[in-house]
């Protein structure tokens, strides 16, 4: 077979922005440090103090340190009537989309969050995915 390499952007079939380690890393530690603060709003009230106290959070304790280590170039931040119909806020559901950039890449990640109530039940949660 010859001389292999393994570098950043070898193993990876497909060809996305993923391949880059230091992406992938980054998405890994946005994910679980967004993950486990959300966890903690689960109690609070459906409100549109509720989405900019999440959208002030994600921006100024997770994205912004991110942004000024250059890590990434641009994202955004969304949670309310953006990002949830009328029905899943009644449902006492509402949904976040975190957009991000990263340098020299060409893709817009987008995760997403969902805040449930605390009553909601795991079948509840799970019975439209």
């Amino acid at each position: 077979r010859g001389v292999q390499i393994y570098g950043n952007e070898t193993l990876n079939a497909g060809y996305t922005d993923l391949n880059a380690a230091h992406i992938a890393r980054t998405l890994v530690y946005l994910r679980s440090a967004i993950d486990e603060y959300t966890e903690t709003l689960k109690f609070s009230i459906n409100s549109q103090f509720l989405w900019d106290i999440w959208k002030n959070y994600v921006s100024h304790n997770i994205l912004d340190p991110l942004k000024t280590l250059n890590g990434i170039s641009e994202y955004e931040v969304l949670m309310g009537p953006e990002t949830t119909s009328r029905e899943e806020i009644a449902n006492r559901r509402v949904n976040g989309v975190v957009r991000v950039i990263f340098y020299q890449a060409a893709e817009i990640f987008n995760l997403t969050y969902t805040v449930y109530s605390s009553s909601t039940t795991i079948a509840e949660a799970t019975a439209n995915t």
